[in-house]
C-alpha cells in the first residue's frame, strides 16, 4: 500500500492560518518521502504536525494513515483514511486503501462498500478488484470473490496471485475440476509456483487423484523445499495414505522451519507416532503440544486418545473432560468423553455424555450408534422414533444413514420383540456401505490361497530356526467377533500380562516391505535370510514391549493377523499364538451387525461374508497343519464361556505363565477396551451369545449358502 498523492489538489476548505496558502511542494515530498524510505515513525509524526497545519489537504491524512497502518495502529489509520475520504471524495486510491485497513481489521462488510465505491470511482483500479476479492472471500461470498479475482486477471492476465484466487474460490465453492483449470492457468504463467502447486495438490487429493496430488506436493516443495504448510498438508496426505514414516520426517521438516512454538504441527506429528506405535513418544509431543497451547482442545483431545492406548484411562478421562471444559458446546467432545466412559465401564455416565452430544447436534448419527452399541434403548420407543425421524430426512450424508439403521436395527434387537425391523435395518445400512466402497472378496480368497502358498511346511522350519528370540508377544488371532477381546480380558488379568488391544505392528512392518521390495507380502517371503527376520521381529518386540516395559507378556489381539501366522512363527519363534474360533453362524451374524472402527470390508453382504469366512478357515487349516504343535493353541468360545476354567488353564500354560484365578473374572479388569465389545467385556463370562443367529435363520439363509459346510458342522 502506498499514500496517495491525490491530496496535492486543492481542498474544499482552507484553515484560517493558512487561507490562500499551500505548503511547500519540498515539505509534502519530504513528507512522502520518508514513509516510502519506511522510516514509519518519523512520516507519522511529520503527518501529525502537517494534519494540523493543513487539516483541510488529504495528503496529510493519507500518509498518517498509511504510516499508521504500517504501524500496526489500524484503528486510527482507518479514522485517517475517512479524513482523507472525507476531503476528497473522489479519491480512489484513499477509499481503496480504506478498504483495505477494515479488511484487516475484520470488518468485511465496511470494506466492501469502500472498495466497491472505489471501483466505481476507477474501474480500472486493479489493487481495488483484487482487494475486494478478499474481502468478499472472507464474507463467504465465494462466487462474487470469483468474479473480483476474475476481473483482475482481465486486467492483468500475468498475475500469478490472482489465478490462484480463483482457484481458491471455485474449490470453496466445491467445483473441483474448474479449480484444477484454474490453478493450471497459474501455473502457466509462473511454472513453479510452491502456493499454487500445494493448492492444485489439495484439490487433485479431494477429487481422488492421489498420485497427481504427490507429485504436485512434491514440485512445490523442490521450489520451497523448508515451506511449513506445504511440509504439513503432505504430512496429513501421506498420514491419509497410511505412510506415518513418511508422514513424520515432513511434520519435523515442517517443526524445523517454524521459528515458533507450533501447536498444529506437534498435533500432527503426535497422530503420526501414534499410528505408528510409538506410544510414549506421541504422547512426549502431545504434551508439548499443550505446554505451547494450554487451552488447545485438540492437543488434550489426542493426549486423550493416547492414555486411552497407553491404558491408562483415568488419565485419559481427565483429557477429554478438560476438552469439555474448553468447549462446553462441542458436541465431538461430548462424544470423545462418552467413549471414555463407555471403554472405563461406566455406563451411564457415558449415555449421559451421548446425550449431552445429541442435545447439541440432535441428528449426529454416530453417537445414536455409539448409545445402541452401550445397549442404552431397551423399550425407550422414543429413541426409536427420533432414529427414524432422521432416516425419512432426504438429506443425510451416506455415513450418517448407514449409522443411524444400525443404531434402529440394534434398538429393534434390543427391545426383543420385532426381529424384521431389526434385520431390515441392518440389510439396509449395509447396503448403503456397500454401495460405498470398492471390495471384490475373491481377492481376498486369492490372497489368503497365495500366502498358504508362499509357506509350506519346509519354508515354516526354515524359519523357526531364525528370528528374534523375545517371549514377550502373545498373538490372539480369529475372526472378528470370535471372542478375541474375551481371551485378551482373560489373560490380562494375569498380573504378569498387558493387554494392548488391537495393534497395526504387523501391518505396518509388511506394508513397509511391499514398499522396500515393490512387491506384495506374500511376494518377497522368499527373500528373507535370517538377518532380516531377526530385524523385523526385533522390531516388532521393541515396539510392542513399550507399551508395557514390565510386563512378562503383552498381549496383541489383532483378530487379522491370522493371516502372518507363518511370517510370525519366522519373526518370532518364541511367541504364543492363541486362536480363537466361534459356530460361524455367530460369528458371522455378529460381524453383520457391528459396525467396526477398523472397517471390515468383507462384512457388509451376506454372500461375501460367507464366502470370507471359508477363505480364513481353509488358511487356518493350513497353518494347523504346517506349524509346530507347540507354536499355536486353539480355543473354542462356546468352551471357554460354558466351563471357563479348562480352556483358561490351557491358555496360561501356553503362554508359560503360573495359574492365577483372577482370570475367571475378566469383567473387572480395568484396561481400555475399544472395540465393539466393550459393552460385553465389562459384564462376567456368559453364555447368552451361543445362538444369537437362530433368531434370524430365514433373513441369513445367503450367508447359510455361502458357508456350505462349515453352517452344518
Amino acid at each position: 500500500m502506498s499514500a496517495s498523492e491525490g491530496g496535492k489538489r486543492k481542498g474544499r476548505g482552507e484553515n484560517r492560518s493558512t487561507r490562500g496558502q499551500r505548503p511547500a511542494e519540498a515539505d509534502v515530498n519530504a513528507l512522502i518521502a520518508l514513509f516510502r524510505a519506511n522510516r514509519l515513525n518519523e512520516a507519522r509524526s511529520r503527518a501529525r504536525e502537517f494534519v494540523r497545519t493543513w487539516p483541510d489537504l488529504g495528503i496529510g491524512w493519507n500518509v498518517l494513515a498509511a504510516s499508521l497502518q504500517a504501524l500496526g495502529s489500524l484503528e486510527e489509520a482507518a479514522d485517517a483514511y475517512r479524513r482523507a475520504v472525507g476531503i476528497e471524495p473522489g479519491n480512489h486510491d484513499a477509499r481503496n486503501n480504506l478498504g483495505n485497513v477494515l479488511h484487516e481489521l475484520g470488518r468485511y462488510d465496511e470494506a466492501v462498500e469502500s472498495l466497491t465505491r472505489a471501483i466505481e470511482l476507477n474501474p480500472g483500479l486493479l489493487a481495488a478488484h483484487y482487494n475486494l476479492g478478499l474481502a468478499l472471500s472472507a464474507l463467504g461470498r465465494h462466487r462474487d470473490a470469483e468474479a473480483a479475482f476474475a476481473r483482475v486477471v482481465r486486467l492483468r492476465p500475468d498475475l500469478v496471485d490472482a489465478h490462484n484466487h480463483v482457484g481458491n474460490q471455485l474449490k470453496a465453492q466445491d467445483r473441483l475440476e474448474e479449480a484444477v483449470e484454474a490453478y493450471r492457468r497459474a501455473l502457466a504463467v509462473s511454472p513453479g509456483h510452491a502456493a499454487v502447486l500445494s493448492n492444485l495438490a489439495l484439490v487433485q487429493a479431494a477429487l481422488g487423484l492421489p498420485d497427481d496430488a504427490e507429485r504436485s506436493w512434491r514440485q512445490a516443495l523442490e521450489t520451497d523445499p523448508e515451506a511449513p504448510d506445504i511440509l504439513s498438508n503432505l504430512g496429513t496426505f501421506l498420514m491419509g495414505r497410511g505412510r506415518p514414516a513418511e508422514a513424520e520426517s515432513c511434520f519435523r521438516a515442517a517443526l524445523e522451519a517454524h521459528a515458533a512454538a507450533a501447536p498444529e504441527l506437534l498435533n500432527n506429528l503426535g497422530v503420526a507416532l501414534q499410528q505408528m506405535g510409538r506410544l510414549a513418544e506421541a504422547k512426549a509431543v502431545f504434551q508439548n503440544a499443550i505446554d505451547s497451547a494450554p487451552d488447545s482442545p485438540s492437543a488434550w483431545h489426542n493426549l486423550g486418545n493416547v492414555e486411552m492406548d497407553l491404558g491408562r484411562l483415568e488419565e485419559a478421562e481427565h483429557c477429554h473432560r478438560r476438552v469439555t471444559a474448553l468447549d462446553p458446546e462441542s458436541a465431538v467432545a461430548h462424544r470423545h468423553l462418552g467413549v471414555t466412559l463407555a471403554v472405563l465401564g461406566r455406563r451411564d455416565e457415558a449415555e449421559a455424555s451421548y446425550r449431552r452430544a445429541l442435545a447439541i447436534q440432535p441428528e449426529r448419527a454416530e453417537v445414536w450408534y455409539r448409545l445402541a452399541e452401550i445397549g442404552a434403548f431397551g423399550k425407550k420407543g422414543s429413541d426409536i422414533e427420533r432414529i427414524e425421524a432422521l432416516l425419512e430426512r432426504g438429506d443425510l450424508e451416506p455415513g450418517d444413514r448407514v449409522h443411524l439403521h444400525y443404531a434402529a436395527g440394534k434398538a429393534y434387537a434390543d427391545a426383543g420383540a420385532d426381529t424384521e425391523s431389526s434385520f431390515q435395518h441392518y440389510l439396509d445400512g449395509a447396503a448403503v456401505q456397500r454401495s460405498r466402497i470398492h471390495y471384490d472378496v475373491s481377492g481376498d480368497e486369492t490372497r489368503f490361497e497365495r500366502i498358504a502358498e508362499a509357506f509350506p511346511a519346509e519354508v515354516v522350519e526354515r524359519f523357526g530356526a531364525a528370528g528374534c528370540d523375545s517371549d514377550v508377544p502373545v498373538f490372539v488371532v480369529g475372526m472378528p467377533r470370535s471372542g478375541t477381546t474375551l481371551v485378551e480380558s482373560i489373560l490380562a488379568r494375569h498380573p504378569d500380562v498387558h493387554g494392548a488391544g488391537e495393534r497395526f505392528d504387523l501391518d505396518r512392518l509388511t506394508d513397509e516391505m511391499n514398499r522396500a521390495r515393490g512387491r506384495d507380502f506374500p511376494d518377497w517371503i522368499p527373500d528373507l535370510d535370517d538377518a532380516g527376520l531377526r530385524d523385523l521381529g526385533r522390531r516388532y518386540a521393541q515396539g510392542l514391549s513399550e507399551t508395557a516395559p514390565d510386563a512378562a507378556r503383552v498381549v496383541d489381539k489383532m483378530p487379522n493377523n491370522f493371516q502372518y501366522l507363518g511370517l510370525i512363527a519366522g519373526l518370532l519363534p518364541r511367541a504364543h499364538v492363541i486362536h480363537v474360533h466361534r459356530d460361524p453362524l455367530d460369528t458371522c451374524f455378529s460381524c453383520f451387525t457391528h459396525i467396526f472402527e477398523n472397517e471390515q470390508l468383507f462384512s457388509w453382504e451376506l454372500e461375501e461374508l460367507g464366502r470370507y469366512y471359508r477363505a480364513y478357515s481353509r488358511l487356518m487349516a493350513h497353518w494347523k497343519r504346517v506349524l509346530r504343535g507347540d507354536f499355536l493353541i486353539s480355543v473354542r468360545y462356546e468352551d471357554l464361556v460354558r466351563d471357563p476354567e479348562p480352556s483358561v488353564r490351557a491358555m496360561l500354560a501356553h503362554c508359560r505363565l503360573q495359574w492365577n484365578p483372577a482370570c475367571l473374572q475378566p469383567h473387572l479388569g480395568s484396561r481400555a477396551v475399544t472395540t465393539a465389545s466393550l459393552a460385553q467385556v465389562r459384564q462376567p463370562i456368559y453364555r447368552s451369545a451361543i445362538g444369537r443367529w437362530k433368531p434370524y435363520a430365514r433373513q441369513l439363509r445367503p450367508l447359510v449358502d455361502a458357508l456350505g459346510d462349515l453352517a452344518k458342522a
